[in-house]
């Protein structure tokens, strides 16, 4: 009997795709051309090779390649590290009551990465001595100050732009001195320096800015009481695929500290939690060590040992306690 060799799959390469890899610079160049979408490319790919790929599958290997040309970096935030600056490129507009003029004015926007809770503020002019009271509304909002404030280098932010010692107007860097805050531009022309607060620009058009298109103002401070109204309304809303919202995120790492230092609390020493504040952080002090079979590495990872079963259930009884062992990866 001759056994036959099982076929394995046809690892040929395929035409197409060689043809269209062969192509795919010139292809990328030509959209950056005025006019130029993929549907003209794809259309004139299909006449030098009519049986090549269609539209859909034509536009996926494209973006493949054009994000292989274009590696992008992926910034991670932490939590209270950075606040990013920018107006947005479109106005908004009150109707003053004495002379029935509409008035545009500039909106500042900032945006904390890590939590993704932003702010705006409609000001009479872009100059920096309407920025500087708007940037203390912007840490009142927040309830403290960032360790870093980043912009790009617009006039009010930037004297002179360096690679290496960038220069600031003397009021911001007081502003900065007086806050414990630490100023920084991004490199000309680098708007992917500061993506977050680009992203919340967009996230702004949609939320605030669409929400508010229909309503009339009459004063630059009923245009902020709408923009307020709309941004709290933004802020409570879940992230896609998340159960919790930016407020939540924003609140969760210290909620969770103070709720673990009760929690598991050492009561038979007699020593309570301690909560002190300094300018530039939150020390919150819980007695006692790890419970015993619970290794430090497992308690990074979440693993968790009730010390106080009974205080354990009163806060879940009150919804202050989700899930065992989620406090700690939460604030990390």
């Amino acid at each position: 009997m001759v056994k036959t060799k099982k076929k394995g799959p046809d690892r040929t390469p395929d035409a197409r795709k060689l043809y269209f890899l062969e192509q795919a610079d010139y292809l990328i160049s030509e959209l950056g051309r005025v006019g130029v979408t993929r549907l003209l490319p794809w259309q004139e790919y299909l006449k030098e090779c009519p049986e090549g790929f269609g539209y859909s599958r034509f536009c996926e290997l494209l973006d493949i390649q054009i994000n292989l040309k274009s590696p992008t970096m992926v910034f991670e935030h932490n939590p209270g590290e950075l606040l990013e600056i920018d107006f947005a490129g479109s106005r908004l507009s009150y109707v003053a009551t004495s002379t029935g003029e509409i008035i545009a004015c500039p909106v500042l926007i900032g945006v904390l990465p890590f939590s993704g809770l932003g702010y705006a503020k409609a000001l009479p002019d872009a100059s920096l001595a309407r920025i500087i009271p708007a940037l203390n509304d912007i840490l009142n909002y927040f309830g403290g100050a960032p360790l870093n404030a980043k912009s790009d280098n617009m006039k009010q932010w930037v004297v002179r732009s360096c690679r290496y010692e960038t220069t600031f107007p003397q009021a911001l860097e007081q502003w900065a001195m007086h806050n414990h805050i630490g100023l920084l531009a991004t490199r000309v022309r680098s708007p992917k320096d500061k993506p977050s607060v680009g992203n919340q620009v967009k996230i702004i058009y949609r939320r605030v800015y669409a929400a508010i298109r229909n309503e009339t103002f009459h004063s630059i401070q009923e245009l902020d009481q709408g923009i307020r109204k709309a941004l709290e309304a933004h802020h409570d809303i879940n992230f896609q695929k998340k159960s919790f919202s930016r407020r939540e995120l924003f609140t969760i790492a210290f909620r969770e500290a103070i709720i673990n230092a009760f929690v598991h609390n050492d009561y038979t020493r007699e020593i309570a939690p301690k909560f002190e504040i300094f300018k530039d952080r939150i020390e919150i002090t819980s007695a006692g060590s790890l419970p015993e079979g619970l290794s430090k590495s497992e308690f990074f990872d979440g693993f968790s040992i009730p010390r106080n079963k009974e205080l354990m259930r009163i806060f879940k009884d009150l919804d202050l306690v989700e899930q065992l062992g989620s406090g700690i990866p939460r604030i990390l």
